[in-house]
């Protein structure tokens, strides 16, 4: 999905694997909250090495969400962040200002 209002677009992915639509959305928008339930990616759901490809092609912001707790203690990458159950991610006009409160 794709959600966006004058200011932001935000593309949400659910359960998926790295493929066209989700480079096309990491493409068209500002914010990409996606699938990283494993370290390694496969057709089923996205892994920290796809959004490691998706944070070095295009230039969103990525949150990574629907993750293993076990995949979360393998992410070492600046480029995208995770979400933590019971925080908001507020987005204010610009880009910069987006954060997880």
């Amino acid at each position: 999905y794709i959600l966006y209002d004058k200011n932001n677009k935000v593309g949400f992915t659910g359960d998926t694997g790295l493929c066209k639509e989700v480079e096309n959305m990491a493409k068209l928008c500002d914010v990409l909250i996606c699938d990283c339930t494993l370290e390694k990616g496969n057709g089923f759901h996205m892994g920290i090495d796809d959004l490691n490809h998706l944070s070095k092609h295009y230039p969103c912001s990525i949150f990574a969400s629907h993750i293993k707790d076990e995949t979360r203690e393998h992410i070492k990458n600046d480029n995208f962040q995770s979400l933590t159950d019971g925080k908001k991610l507020v987005l204010q006009k610009n880009k910069e200002d987006i954060y997880d409160n």
